[in-house]
Parts: C-alpha cells; structure tokens; sequence
C-alpha cells in the first residue's frame, strides 16, 4: 500500500502517531489475514500421486504457462491441487486413525494427543505475557482437522507453557480446562481460569489420583502434583499425566525435577510408556536414569530448540536418553512430530514434519 510505503521510508522522520496512522491499513489488512488463516482447514490429503508425478505435472503446467497453453496449466495444477499430496511429507498417515503430536514452538511444551471420540491439548508452548501468542499453534490444529477439544491441560503457569493458552481458548470450543490443584495462588493461573470462565469453559484444579478423568476413549491418570506437600515452585506442582490412547501409553512430565521423579518412582505405581516427553525440555536437573528406566519408553520426545538455550537441553541427557535404546524425537531438530498407527501396518510410527535440522548436542 502507498501509505504503509511512505511510512516505511519515512521511519525516524515521521512523528510516530503520523506514522501509526499511516501504517494502519496495511496492518488491518495483516489482522484480517491472520484471522482468515486461523479458520482454514487443510484439505483431505489424497495422496493420489507420489511426489515425482507431482514434479512432472508441476513441469508441464510452467511449460504450458510460458507457452501460453493456459487451459493446459490450469488443468495441471487443478490436478496437483485435487491429489493433495505433500513433496515434503515424511510418510502416509491414515488420517482417521488415533495420534499424539509434538508441536515445533522452540521453547516451550505443547501435545495433541487424539483418540477416535476424543482430543486433548496439553500446554500451548511460549508466547508473549499479554496472552497474544498460539497463531501458529491454532493454524496447527486447524490444520489437523481439530473443530474443538475435549481437555486443555495447562501443567503449570511459566509461560513457556501457557503462551498461547487465550488464543486457544478464544479460538476453540473448549470443554475443559485442567490446571494443577497447587497453583491455585498462582495469579497467571488464576487469570486464565476466569478466562476460560468467561469463554463457557469448564475449569478443573487436578492433584494426583483425580477421579473422573476419563474423556472418551482415552484413559488419563493423574500422577503429580501432590497438593499436601507445599508448593516450592511452579516447575515441581507441575501437572504429570499418563495418557492410555487406543493401546498405546504416552506420559508428559511437564517441567518436574529429580526430587519429584524421586517420589514418583517411590510410589511404586506403574509409570511404564511407550511416549515419554522428556521432562523440562532435556533439563540437567531432570531425567534421573532411575526414573527413565521406570518409564522405559520405546520413544523419547525432546521439545526443545535444535541449539542449546539456557543449558536446555543439556548434554548429559541427551547421552541419557541415547543410552536407553529408544527412538529420539526432538522438534528443535526434526519439527513437529507424530505417532500414529501406520498405514498399512498397525504399528505406532514417529513421523516428523519439515526438513531435519542440524543441532549441536
């Protein structure tokens, strides 16, 4: 836009609510993009045609296009467009099936696990504190097919894990909202329940061993935290859940420590997965070898940038999680990330999203 241009040349020169005022279409213009996007759906992927047919029709309609044979590169590209199918994608999904995915946000936490009557989110990963973060969180579950959630748990109140929380809760019907029983003082909690309130939202404060937690067909156990023990930090009142989805056992640690896997483990309760999402983003103060070797999972998943930030994750954890033989999903590394059954086989599958990621570790 001419005047967004003028304002772009003029920065500095300009008095800043001229320039404000300048800038003010094209900015209206971005919102009302962004709120176009958050209700897009992506389309059903037929996965008719395998990425080297899709190049070669993709060949023959530029060619077309340069020859001025426009009815015959609008016929390729309606046919690349009607098959669906992703040149990047990393493997076939029976998109019907159950799933749990591990979104790419950096810093931060956020889980979709999904059964056949059933979803829940778990955190919704950083954002900025006036509660403006989770677009590209929403534009994912969008993207999945999500049209509202059963459950959004917030584990705990640093913001890394509730960053995009009111965006979720604006832009999806939510039936639940679960917080950990221990932050109830916690003033960032406690906003976001009046919220959820306000949205129509359930609000439910869980300690472990919670009753009616059965959503569906999915199986969710409270594990941690315990309200009588007093509250040290909002790390260690983290909600810990263990989710059964269609056979398959995924348990989120949230941001807990050794001291608090030290009692899970004393509690002498099963905390077997097949999914463990590393505690505290690969923490040096988590993952103790007693606990993984209590949990013994067939796939770690590490949510954490792909470069070491604040220590996280650290080195010695990562040779830890190596060490335990299991399948090592990172999204700083390898993106978003899903499980899901396999097309065709029936097994639990990772499946990463994006291109793999070179990281220092």
């Amino acid at each position: 836009m001419v005047t967004s241009t003028i304002a772009a040349a003029s920065v500095g020169h300009l008095p800043a609510a001229l320039t404000a005022v300048l800038v003010a279409p094209a900015d209206a213009l971005a919102r009302g993009v962004q709120l176009a996007a958050e209700g897009l759906a992506e389309p059903p992927h037929w996965a008719l045609l395998s990425p080297p047919w899709l190049a070669l029709l993709g060949a023959l309609g530029l060619c077309c296009s340069r020859l001025g044979r426009v009815g015959a590169a609008s016929l390729a590209w309606i046919v690349i467009a009607l098959t669906s199918a992703s040149p990047v994608a990393s493997g076939p999904f029976d998109r019907g099936s159950p799933r749990v995915v591990f979104f790419d946000v950096g810093q931060g936490d956020a889980a979709l696990v999904q059964s056949r009557h059933a979803s829940l989110l778990i955190d919704s990963g950083p954002g900025p504190p006036d509660g403006s973060g989770g677009l590209a969180l929403v534009r994912a579950l969008h993207a999945l097919g999500l049209a509202r959630l059963d459950v959004f748990a917030v584990t705990h109140g640093d913001l890394d894990h509730r960053g995009g929380a009111i965006r979720i809760l604006g832009s999806l019907p939510v039936a639940e909202l679960w917080l950990p029983e221990s932050g109830r003082e916690d003033d960032a909690l406690k906003a976001l329940a009046a919220c959820a309130r306000a949205h129509g939202t359930r609000v439910r404060w869980l300690g472990m061993d919670a009753k009616d937690t059965r959503r569906g067909d999915l199986e969710v156990e409270v594990l941690w935290p315990d309200p009588a023990r007093p509250v040290t930090s909002r790390n260690e009142t983290s909600l810990v859940l263990r989710v059964r989805c269609d056979g398959n056992v995924s348990l989120f640690t949230a941001d807990i420590g050794k001291s608090v896997e030290r009692m899970l483990v004393a509690q002498g309760r099963s905390l077997a997965a097949d999914i463990l999402k590393v505690a505290h983003h690969g923490s040096r103060r988590s993952s103790s070898l007693a606990f993984l070797k209590a949990v013994s999972p067939s796939t770690v998943i590490l949510s954490a940038p792909c470069d070491p930030t604040r220590g996280l994750p650290n080195g010695r954890v990562l040779d830890r999680l190596r060490d335990l033989g299991a399948t090592l999903g990172w999204t700083g590394r390898d993106g978003a990330l899903s499980l899901a059954r396999g097309a065709g086989t029936g097994r639990w599958t990772l499946r990463t999203w994006g291109r793999a990621r070179r990281c220092r570790s």
